[in-house]
């Protein structure tokens, strides 16, 4: 991680041709919208988030509930 920003390193390849690369996932960020305080637990919102995929991680922010 880099200044808060995921990034994916490989290793060279001289026949690398960036317009032909396939993407097969990514990160996507959820909004929660209209969720009270007390559900601003990580366990609570790791539940959530599971219920579309794998979680990544939860944003300080989030965690601060600001």
């Amino acid at each position: 991680m880099i200044v808060d920003h995921y990034h994916i390193v490989r290793l060279r390849s001289l026949d690398f041709k960036p317009l032909n690369m396939k993407v097969n996932n990514t990160l996507v960020w959820i909004k929660i919208s209209f969720l009270e305080l007390e559900y601003y637990d990580e366990s609570v919102l790791v539940a959530l988030a599971s219920a579309e995929q794998r979680p990544v991680r939860i944003d300080i922010s989030t965690m601060d509930a600001s």
